[in-house]
This record gives structure tokens, sequence and C-alpha cells, in this order.
């Protein structure tokens, strides 16, 4: 059993070994080792250095963690830049490939439309060609060259053709195929005279060489006017040249003795008148009013055609001594028609005889005159209606008793040609 002397001795002992254990902890150098019951145990310097080698590790590995996030960082962009500009040309390679693409279609339509004019291009040479060829032959065929006698085959031996000419030396002459002979052309001469005035000898139609001529003044041609003094019917021929219905050939004033009388007026019994196709200017008058003396005269009668009315004078009326006009009714053109109404000096009566009223009035003028412009066309028939001039007045009485003012003048229609 130990004392309690021992216990201290040794208690002191204990609390001495553990205080030197812990100094060596404490104050130990960074390579101290200290062991005790429950195992060693670092010294605070070694302990620090071990933490601080950890802390020197860590601090590498997260600088070097540091610099491979950097340079992974670095190479994201790297990556993201090179996708993007990958994506550029791929976009531009697409549409380098979609443009070779369309100008390749290009080259082949060209190509195309290339051998296609190439062939048409032959084509038309050879039509032109074959045309050079026809027309040299045709040429060939045709004018034959200078002969001293009438070939009778063309100059290959073929057979000779309508309208194949030669030049016939013997006679100095050209000389044309009629097909069944060989015939001389006629000359026609003109001296300077016929060509300063643009005349031709009629007789140089006759053969049907020449189809139209200018007609000079004083030739046998178509008038420029005809006039209409009695009631009938203008017409224009069928197109196959026949009379349209209801036109009587023995009334008819035509176109041939139109030419022949060169115009004026329509012999008596002559009152169908042919006029050509085509445009014509009718003047159409009514009558003059009747000369008044003593008393009135009478109206004049309206002259129709187409539809149109040109109104006759009014009678004339005395008043002291003098015969007095009166005023015209305005007359009308039908619809459709091209016209005026021009008003005249007509409706005045006869002036009235001397101071015994035993002279007679003088003439009563025209009714209101009417210009109208009608397109004639194969087949027409217009009938028209001339007005009658007013009875003059009578003028005394006795000896004088029937003795009268003059009559107003009748209507008339003149025509003229347009064209």
């Amino acid at each position: 059993m130990t004392t309690i002397q021992q216990d201290l001795t040794n208690a002191t002992a204990s609390i001495k070994a553990n205080a030197e254990k812990f100094d060596s902890i404490i104050n130990g150098d960074d390579t101290t080792v200290v062991s005790t019951d429950n195992g060693n145990v670092n010294s605070v310097a070694k302990a620090v250095k071990e933490i601080e080698t950890e802390a020197e590790t860590f601090r590498d590995e997260a600088q070097t963690a540091k610099t491979a996030a950097e340079t992974a960082q670095a190479a994201a962009e790297t990556a993201e830049t090179n996708a993007e500009t990958a994506e550029t040309n791929a976009v531009a390679a697409k549409t380098a490939a979609e443009t070779a693409q369309t100008a390749a279609e290009t080259a082949e339509t060209n190509a195309e439309t290339a051998e296609t004019n190439a062939v048409s291009a032959k084509t038309a040479a050879e039509t032109a060609k074959t045309a050079a060829e026809t027309a040299e032959t045709n040429i060939d065929k045709k004018y034959l060259g200078s002969k001293s006698s009438a070939p009778t085959t063309d100059n290959d031996g073929g057979t000779l053709i309508t309208g194949a000419q030669y030049f016939d030396t013997s006679s100095n002459a050209m000389k044309i195929w009629t097909g069944t002979a060989w015939a001389t052309p006629v000359a026609i001469s003109y001296n300077a005279d016929d060509i300063t005035t643009g005349k031709i000898d009629i007789s140089l139609l006759d053969d049907g060489s020449i189809t139209k001529a200018k007609i000079a003044s004083g030739v046998v041609g178509l008038p420029t006017h005809i006039i209409a003094t009695v009631n009938g019917i203008f017409f224009v021929r069928n197109t196959d040249g026949s009379l349209p219905t209801g036109i009587t050939a023995a009334n008819v004033w035509s176109l041939t003795d139109q030419s022949t009388a060169l115009g004026g007026t329509a012999p008596s019994g002559k009152n169908h008148i042919e006029l050509p196709a085509g445009k014509v200017i009718f003047k159409i008058a009514g009558a003059g009013g009747g000369g008044g003396a003593i008393g009135t005269g009478s109206d004049g009668g309206d002259t129709t055609l187409f539809g149109c009315t040109s109104k006759g004078g009014i009678y004339g009326q005395r008043a002291s001594h003098v015969s007095i006009g009166r005023a015209l009714a305005v007359g009308t053109i039908a619809s459709g028609l091209n016209g005026i109404v021009k008003l005249s000096g007509g409706g005045e009566g006869g002036q009235a005889g001397g101071a015994d009223n035993n002279g007679l009035g003088g003439d009563g003028l025209s009714g209101n005159l009417l210009i109208v412009v009608k397109e004639m066309t194969a087949g027409d028939t217009e009938s028209f209606t001339l007005g009658i001039g007013g009875t003059g007045s009578i003028i005394g009485s006795g000896g004088d008793s029937n003795a009268r003012a003059s009559s107003g003048k009748n209507g008339f229609i003149e025509a003229e040609y347009i064209n």
C-alpha cells in the first residue's frame, strides 16, 4: 500500500512528465512528435508547418485549377468563335452551292437555247439558200437575156413561162411571152403639155394598162356636181352592177350620162339619179315664196331628203306699194347625219310693180338652205321631194286683172362628190 508521499511523488513525476510532453508539444520544432498514451501528437510547430504545407498545396492546386479554368474558358470562347465561324462558313457554303446550282441550270438553259438558235439559224440559212436558188431560177426563167431570134424554151431548155422576157437584138426591142406568143410592149408617150397639165388622152386607156388617171377639165369624166329640179330618187347600184329594187331603167340618169353631159341639171324624165358609193354633200333648198303686189303671194313649198327638211320661203306682202319679205322657218336635219342649216335670202316675196300697180313684182327667192353630208353605200335608194315656188298675188283690176306678181323659185337639190 503506497503512502501519501509516494502518491505525491508519483503524481509529481507524472505531472512533470506530462508537463515535459506538453512543453515539447508547445515548444518543439517542426519535426517534434510527442508520444502520449493516446498516440503520437505533433508539436505545434510541426502541426503549423503541416497546415502551412497543406495550405500551400491547396493554394498551388487552387492556382492550377484557376489557370485550368481560365484556359478552359479561353478554349470555350475559342470554340464558340470557331463554331460561329463554322456556321457562317456553312451558310456561305450553302449559298455558294445554291448559286452554283442556279448558274449550272442557267448554263444548261443557255446551252439549250444556243442549240435551238443554232438549229433555227441553220434552218433559216437553208431557207435563204433555197429562196436564193429559187430567185436565181426565176430570174433565169423570166429574163432570158439578149437573143437574135425568138426562143422556144428557157435558158435551161424548159417550157417558157408567162411573163418571160428577152431583148431582141434584131429589132432592138423587148419581147414578152404572153403564154402563146412573143409580144412587144406598147409604148405610151406624152408631150410636155400633157405632163404639166396632168391630162391623159383617154384613148390611151382603152387597153386597160392604166386603171386610174387624172381627168383634166374639158374631157369626158364624172361631173363634180349634179342638180335635181324635179322629184325623184338618188341611188347607188348594187355591188354586182344591177339596179336596186324600185329603180326604173328608163328613168335612170346614169354615171355614163352624167360623164357625157359633164354634170349639171338632170334632163326631163331622168329623175332616178345615180351616185357613186362614198360621201356626198347635198345642198337642199326649199322653194321661194310668191311675190306680193295688191294682195299677198303664197308660201313656197318644202324640200325633203333623208328625212331632212329645208323649209320654203314665206309669201311676200305688199305695203305702201312695197312688197315686204317674211321670216323663214328653220329647216331640220335627221338624226345621225352631218349637216348645217344655212339661212339664205329666201322667203322674200316679189317686189311690187309701179305706183299704178300695173307692173309685175320680182321673183321670190329660195327658202332656207340645208347642207348635209351622207355616206352612200351599194344598193342605197333615197327619194326626194322638191318644193314648188309660191304663187304671186294679183296685181290690178280691169284690163290688168289677170296680171300677177312673180311666183317664187322652185326648190332644188345639188349633190357634190367628196370622194
